[in-house]
């Protein structure tokens, strides 16, 4: 477990302080072979995606993990209502 942790904070850092999203994104990944219930690895993966709906699946990962993650809660929530179709007033 301790190396899927280590893998964990060295996505973090590719991430936040390196900016290299790539390297985060292959880091975060391999923590979760080794790891897959570390909600937060699947929130962080999901910040390094463009597609919307494979970020919401990361998103609803991390509840499904830990369904008390509050930041999962509403990054679902906006992930979700971005999807929605706009009502057109009549």
């Amino acid at each position: 477990m301790a190396d899927a942790q280590l893998y964990f904070e060295l996505g973090v850092v590719a991430i936040e302080q390196e900016k290299d999203v790539v390297r985060g994104r292959k880091m975060l990944a391999q923590s979760l072979k080794m790891n897959p219930r570390n909600d937060m690895a699947w929130l962080y993966l999901a910040r390094t995606l463009n597609d919307q709906h494979l970020k919401l699946r990361c998103v609803r990962q991390a509840r499904t993990v830990n369904p008390g993650n509050e930041e999962a809660v509403r990054w679902e929530n906006l992930l979700v209502s971005a999807s929605q179709p706009m009502a057109v007033a009549s």
